[in-house]
């Protein structure tokens, strides 16, 4: 047990020399690609209806599931701009199933690129499939925004692994048939995130 310590103590003691080490190289070039797989829960937080200012928070069920994949490419040693496409699913309270499939186009910057770990800044923006189980009248093709926030620890040459932080904005607009039917949804995800980089 104390050689447990012992160990876990000189690891925490040397982490800090190893991420922001003055002789560390940036890990991505110009040109680098990363390949990166997530999944996670998905969490809904509101749905916001503009007609009357609505927010209404009990209609969908507390955790539904997403996952994606991505591709990037490096234009820095710490500013990407890739794709995104996604999946994301949650339970209605009603029975109903609302699913949402994005395509995303994404900017990501990582303001520690030459440490073992990094806080990587992503911005993503596009367009998404949503449709409720099989209702017909239930199908949209909308607009899709999703800022997100993560960490990430580069543990070995070619795989990263971390956790990222997205909030999901997926509004359906209905301008001239049913104005009172757009809605803007809102949801939560908290996803591991697996990268392979190649360089």
């Amino acid at each position: 047990m104390k050689r447990l310590v012992l160990i876990i103590c000189l690891i925490l003691a040397a982490s800090p020399a190893m991420i922001f080490s003055d002789d560390a190289q940036p890990y991505y070039d110009q040109g680098t690609q990363n390949f990166t797989f997530a999944l996670g829960p998905r969490f809904p937080l509101f749905v916001l209806f503009p007609s009357d200012w609505e927010f209404l928070t009990g209609k969908f069920d507390p955790l539904g599931i997403t996952g994606s994949i991505g591709w990037e490419m490096f234009v820095s040693e710490n500013q990407a701009f890739g794709i995104e496409m996604g999946y994301g699913a949650n339970q209605v309270v009603d029975g109903e199933r609302f699913f949402s499939v994005p395509l995303l186009a994404t900017y990501r910057m990582y303001p520690l690129s030459s440490s073992a770990v990094d806080f990587p800044l992503t911005l993503k923006g596009g367009f998404s499939y949503s449709r409720m189980n099989a209702l017909e009248d239930q199908i949209y093709l909308g607009f899709a925004f999703a800022p997100s926030a993560g960490i990430l620890w580069r543990s070995l040459p070619a795989w990263s692994f971390g956790l990222e932080t997205s909030w999901w904005v997926l509004p359906e607009w209905y301008i001239r048939n049913e104005p009172e039917r757009t809605g803007i949804g809102n949801f939560f995800s908290i996803t591991l995130t697996a990268t392979y980089t190649n360089r």
